[in-house]
């Protein structure tokens, strides 16, 4: 009886306690365990009439584009980070080894209330400077923080991306566990939107399938100091 009692206590505990993920509590988190990614929550297509299709993969569930048009992307509303703080992780699988600059994904942390102003981190399929971190403005992106070298992707394997960015505008970037480059930013320190994209060149792999990216296991702790 006592024992019972005590578990339950552990229980309430725990689940009174907010998820942490690295740094920071955990304020999103996305697998799309129900299958879908129009509903609980509800992310907003590119192009509502091509939307992104739901799979699984290993027991995990991923959301794709069509890779029909060569920009597709995700949107959704997340808690405000109010101040500019964050440790971003994701799961992303390249459908091609083939090195090409159109052969990317792209995450974009922005602010609704100010034109989606923010910061966005893109990786292509191992080319030179194929990682960048650019300030998205009213002159549209800006680059200001370049990968040197080469980062290969195995072909459809996931691979987990870190991309942390502190209180002091310090933001690091890891791939694999691996960090690959660090800047400095201030420009933007609000943020309420997040955006998921893949880049696809209109060719398709000589098996039919499109160069896309897709995404799983999403989540989005603050604040990181």
């Amino acid at each position: 009886m006592m024992r019972n009692i005590v578990l339950a206590a552990l229980a309430a505990l725990v689940a009174s306690c907010p998820l942490r993920a690295g740094n920071g509590s955990v304020v999103f988190k996305e697998d799309f365990p129900d299958g879908t990614y129009r509903e609980n929550p509800a992310w907003t297509e590119a192009n509502p009439n091509l939307p992104w299709t739901v799979g699984q993969d290993g027991g995990r569930f991923f959301v794709e584009p069509t890779g029909k048009i060569p920009w597709d992307s995700l949107r959704i509303a997340i808690p405000p980070l109010a101040d500019g703080s964050f440790e971003l992780q994701f799961d992303v699988r390249f459908r091609s080894e083939e090195v090409l600059g159109a052969n990317r994904f792209y995450v974009i942390l922005g602010n609704s209330e100010d034109n989606f102003r923010g910061y966005q981190l893109d990786i292509a399929q191992g080319t030179t400077n194929n990682g960048t971190l650019s300030r998205i403005g009213p002159d549209g992106s800006q680059p200001f923080a370049f990968i040197s070298e080469k980062v290969t992707f195995p072909e459809n394997t996931f691979v987990r991306v870190k991309w942390t960015r502190r209180v002091d505008g310090t933001m690091s970037v890891s791939i694999d566990g691996q960090e690959y480059f660090s800047a400095t930013d201030t420009a933007y320190s609000h943020f309420d939107r997040l955006t998921i994209g893949s880049i696809s060149p209109a060719q398709r792999s000589a098996s039919g399938v499109a160069y896309t990216q897709a995404f799983a296991d999403i989540v989005l702790a603050a604040p990181v100091e």
